[in-house]
């Protein structure tokens, strides 16, 4: 559907509250245009992902927004505010806990094949993609979101 697209944008971001986690990710092209957006909510019985909070949820959203784009485009960059999520799939951090182990290898051929790549951005300073998945990452804890099925 996107694959005319040569990659995509996809910002990820995660939150915590009352104890519940959750992500979000929006898809935009390459001129920032808005194609598609999700979020969900985490499940709060994994005492591992609870204890890492708002990451749990941008682990969560980057794994789903990576089978967006491998599935629709191709070829996109992830963008976060949190640099772990590079850096467990680089292999420049080790991977220390369950998750981030599961993280990195669900991650890990993507980059390898070239299907995503990273950036770092800086969260809380209006960068319009940035902001968009935060809210999403709230609003799949508040409204009791579920991930789509696409």
């Amino acid at each position: 559907m996107y694959k005319h697209l040569d990659y995509v944008k996809a910002y990820v971001d995660g939150s915590v509250m009352n104890n519940r986690w959750g992500g979000g990710y929006v898809i935009m092209d390459p001129n920032d245009r808005i194609i598609f957006t999700d979020c969900g909510m985490g499940r709060n019985d994994i005492d591992e992902l609870n204890a890492m909070r708002n990451i749990s949820g941008e682990m969560s959203a980057a794994m789903h927004a990576t089978l967006w784009i491998d599935y629709y485009c191709g070829k996109g960059v992830i963008y976060h505010d949190y640099i772990g999520l590079s850096k467990w799939v680089t292999g420049e951090w080790d991977t220390n806990k369950t998750y981030t182990k599961i993280y990195s290898d669900f991650m890990r051929p993507f980059w390898t094949l070239d299907i995503i790549s990273f950036q770092w951005v800086k969260g809380h300073t209006g960068n319009r993609g940035n902001e968009i998945a935060d809210n999403l990452a709230k609003e799949s804890i508040l409204y009791n979101k579920h991930w789509k099925q696409f």
